[in-house]
């Protein structure tokens, strides 16, 4: 089997895969939920965030949070749920998110992403 190289934005932490219409959606730790998008899972190009800021809540909650971190992210009936963790590096205090979207695609008008708390 030959090794194709990987290309683009390929620095990732707390990485998540998913496939959908034929697409990879890669989700990671960071700023706002950054996701990228590949044909092949060798060429990444960055295709949007979930939020344009946190949600206010992290900060009420979490003090000091910045980033959210490790999201996780499923599929359930008609709608795609990205659970993501909120927490300050070294802290004891943490909580889960959730965010839901009918579809990955930023380019839908189905597309946009509901913070749940």
């Amino acid at each position: 089997m030959a090794l194709l190289p990987v290309t683009g934005a390929v620095w990732a932490h707390d990485p998540v895969i998913v496939k959908d219409h034929g697409v990879y959606f890669r989700f990671q730790t960071g700023d706002l939920l950054t996701f990228f998008t590949s044909a092949d899972l060798c060429s990444w190009k960055k295709a949007g965030t979930v939020f344009t800021e946190n949600p206010a809540w992290c900060t009420e909650k979490i003090p000091g949070c910045t980033s959210l971190w490790a999201p996780e992210v499923k599929r359930r009936g008609n709608t795609w749920r990205v659970y993501y963790s909120v927490s300050t590096l070294g802290s004891c205090r943490s909580a889960i998110g959730l965010a839901e979207s009918e579809t990955l695609d930023p380019s839908s008008p189905e597309y946009g992403w509901k913070d749940r708390g």
